[in-house]
């Protein structure tokens, strides 16, 4: 993996969001039927980080808005659950920029109508 960044603050001119990604970066290694190998052709992945003990299903919507972010959109989206023995569960998630820009829209319309968090 070669990373391109590595926590760096982002902003979205448009909607006025930030977010710093954990990671982002290439790879050629590709994961099918729990076999891992490489493929030869690198794709682009973002990276969440987590050291809790369950994942939380919002990590979807998180790296949704952190692949707005990017100038070109990652391939992949992966949350990587670090845990205490010093190994990782990665999983790969679907890309739901709907889902990210459904909670971006209804945050929006909370703080135009003065609602509480």
């Amino acid at each position: 993996m070669l990373w391109d960044l590595i926590e760096q603050p982002l902003a979205h001119p448009t909607f006025k969001y930030a977010g710093t990604p954990d990671r982002g970066g290439r790879t050629t290694m590709r994961e099918e039927k729990g076999r891992i190998f490489d493929c030869g052709i690198p794709y682009r992945v973002g990276v969440d980080m987590k050291n809790t003990y369950t994942l939380n299903p919002a990590v979807e919507a998180q790296l949704a808005g952190y692949d707005l972010l990017q100038e070109e959109p990652w391939d992949e989206l992966w949350s990587v659950r670090l845990k205490k023995d010093g190994t990782y569960v990665r999983t790969v998630h679907e890309k739901n920029t709907g889902l990210f820009l459904s909670c971006y829209n209804i945050y929006q319309w909370k703080r135009r109508n003065n609602l509480t968090f």
